[in-house]
């Protein structure tokens, strides 16, 4: 996660469910929003570990690899670009990190609609292996 800037007050997060938990990662990361059907993208629940669950219409996320190149994955509905409270932030110890076994999870969040695990995209995407994404896409 980037340091925000010292006169900024909040952070913009792309929120999502995967495995029915709420999960988000910073907005620079996201580089297209679409809708597919797909079975052939994989589903980011399933690249954390946790259970795929079938609760939420899937949508699909690409995800700005190292390279520059997008990477699409599924995750539950609703996704939502949000601006949270920098003092609601708190980075993960690393012990604690590695306590919880999802790859890539750096902070948690805290505010009144409840807690959000904060993910960096690095921690979850395969390198060498971009996801094709659907025919139509939008950024968010």
């Amino acid at each position: 996660m980037v340091p925000p800037d010292l006169g900024q007050e909040s952070l913009p997060l792309v929120c999502f469910r995967a495995g029915g938990h709420l999960l988000a990662v910073e907005a620079r990361h996201v580089v297209a929003l679409g809708d597919s059907d797909d079975p052939t993208v994989p589903a980011l629940a399933g690249r954390l570990g946790l259970p795929e669950t079938h609760e939420d219409t899937p949508r699909l996320l690409a995800f700005r690899g190292a390279d520059e190149t997008p990477h699409w994955l599924a995750v539950g509905a609703p996704v939502r670009l949000e601006h949270w409270a920098l003092t609601s932030i708190f980075p993960l110890p690393s012990l604690l990190a590695a306590c919880l076994r999802v790859p890539g999870a750096v902070a948690l969040a805290l505010a009144d609609q409840g807690a959000c695990l904060i993910l960096e995209p690095e921690g979850f995407l395969a390198p060498s292996s971009p996801s094709a994404g659907p025919g139509k896409e939008r950024t968010p």
